[in-house]
């Protein structure tokens, strides 16, 4: 039997889900909520009550039960920090009852940074947009036509290749991708980015330019794990649409851990099922007359 709870959304409520997807997707953070959703016994407790992780690590609640607050606490902390890509359903067994919980982690849109404003990167950022992505065009040439040309994304970088390290930050969730077509761009850009916690490196070249870069700077094993060159899935990808497809497949693929072959081959199903994790919750009055025994 399904479970639905339906309530009235609003961000003057001081337990509204809202205010937190709000601020994880401002700041581009982790947030996790933990929501009770059934509920068997007399455990003091409502369905609806939620317990709130921000991206700061704040804590806030409307469970009450104690043993039970503690133990949603350090699942629903867990879930954010290990940036779990599921949510989960836990069921706790107390005393007087169980609960279940829906555990979601909240995760903020997809960074990616474009290194090149030519016209072959047009249709990667509209693609990256369309499926919700957050896109920041780096031209490294500092053209203020780029300004036009790329009105649609969310962040426009006019640089040079010399001072790029000081005009951007990268966090350990960005992904980049150098389409520049100069090979003392690609150079500065990659060297720059392997020192940093890119977590996706894609750059388009040949494989022999690639490699004269990578034998001058001489990166480590992890950082050639997050390169990825030539950019892309072999699709026969041709045309500047088609080559954008291939690159945000790719990187679709490596954010979700998947190896982009044919579902018809996949014996497992699509999409991962929400198996509900049993959990015992012992209050410490319980606990001390076992260690007794």
């Amino acid at each position: 039997m399904a479970t639905a709870i339906l309530e009235k959304l609003d961000f003057s409520l001081k337990f509204s889900p809202l205010n937190l997807i709000t601020e994880c997707l401002k700041n581009k953070k982790y947030g996790a909520i933990a929501t009770i959703f059934d509920r068997e016994g007399e455990v003091d407790v409502k369905i609806g009550s939620r317990f709130f992780v921000y991206p700061d690590n704040m804590t806030y609640t409307d469970i009450q039960e104690k043993n039970l607050k503690n133990a949603i606490t350090d699942d629903t902390i867990h879930a954010k920090n290990t940036r779990k890509s599921t949510s989960t359903v836990n069921k706790y067994q107390l005393e007087s009852g169980s609960v279940e919980v829906f555990i979601d982690v909240i995760k903020p849109p997809t960074s990616l940074i474009l290194f090149g404003a030519g016209r072959d990167v047009l249709p990667v950022v509209k693609l990256a947009k369309e499926i919700g992505w957050h896109v920041t065009v780096v031209d490294c040439r500092a053209q203020e036509k780029t300004y036009q040309r790329f009105a649609f994304a969310d962040k426009i970088i006019l640089t040079r290749r010399d001072i790029i390290s000081q005009q951007i930050s990268i966090k350990e969730n960005d992904l980049a991708v150098v389409m520049t077509h100069n090979y003392f761009d690609d150079y500065n850009i990659i060297k720059f980015l392997l020192q940093t916690k890119i977590a996706y490196l894609g750059v388009m070249g040949s494989k022999n330019r690639i490699a004269k870069i990578i034998e001058e700077l001489n990166p480590t094993k992890n950082q050639l794990e997050k390169l990825y060159s030539p950019i892309g899935l072999d699709i026969g990808a041709d045309t500047p649409a088609e080559i954008a497809n291939a690159i945000i497949s790719e990187i679709q693929a490596v954010l979700t851990k998947r190896n982009a072959s044919f579902l018809k081959y996949r014996s497992q199903p699509l999409h991962q099922k929400y198996d509900v994790q049993e959990k015992q919750i012992i209050n410490p009055k319980q606990r001390l007359k076992i260690e007794e025994k």
